[in-house]
């Protein structure tokens, strides 16, 4: 596999934003776009992802990802940093890549 960068839109369900009191804030239906970079030979990544329509301001999240080659040469998921819950749709667009899901 090799280093890639790759930025696409996604139409989410339902977008929070939560701390640890509760909901701040959420929306129902939002584009959101997103950026993934990930380096194979560095088993090192990154995520930043944002809602169209305010550019960020209303929902963003980015942050680090984690990766580890298998026995079997692959690129595996295997953490994260900067959000609570990875969104379901950057797992996919790993996936996609050949990326595979350990967490």
């Amino acid at each position: 596999m090799k280093k890639f960068q790759e930025t696409f839109d996604t139409l989410v369900e339902q977008v929070r934003n939560e701390n640890s009191f509760g909901t701040i804030d959420s929306a129902d239906g939002v584009t959101m776009c997103t950026t993934i970079w990930v380096d194979p030979e560095r088993e090192r990544g990154w995520f930043e992802t944002y809602d169209a329509v305010s550019g960020g301001s209303y929902f963003h999240a980015e942050g680090s990802l984690d990766f580890y080659t298998d026995e079997d040469g692959q690129l595996t998921l295997s953490g994260y940093d900067g959000c609570f819950s990875l969104p379901d749709y950057i797992i996919r667009k790993l996936e996609e890549h050949g990326v595979k899901d350990d967490l």
